[in-house]
């Protein structure tokens, strides 16, 4: 019983963390637009990639909250969130932000190994 209370509140938060992160790429690109890649922030378009880049995160999220192949849904997260996480180190460095994204692509990852 317990143990199917943490599957359901991991999913739940990782689900959470991927839908804001999604809805706030997608209403609020100027905000992202510093998180940008270099090579990719001379494109005249680098709003439209943060608003398909939210809309992805914001899929993921969806996904992994409905249940619906749930494994699949963390595989895809899992992948996003290494992209990210290796941005962000070869960015910034190790740095409170590589933690975080380091940590939630450890909990998506974790959901790959449910039982």
């Amino acid at each position: 019983m317990i143990k199917n209370i943490q599957k359901y509140i991991i999913r739940f938060s990782i689900s959470l963390i991927f839908i804001i992160f999604g809805v706030w790429e997608f209403i609020n690109p100027p905000y992202w637009s510093s998180f940008i890649p270099e090579f990719l922030a001379s494109f005249s378009f680098v709003f439209v990639i943060i608003i398909v880049h939210g809309i992805i995160l914001l899929s993921i999220g969806i996904w992994l909250a409905s249940g619906y192949k749930t494994k699949t849904a963390a595989i895809f997260g899992t992948i996003m969130m290494l992209i990210i996480t290796f941005d962000v180190l070869l960015s910034s460095g190790f740095s409170s932000l590589f933690i975080r994204d380091f940590v939630i692509t450890l909990i998506a990852l974790s959901i790959i190994f449910e039982k």
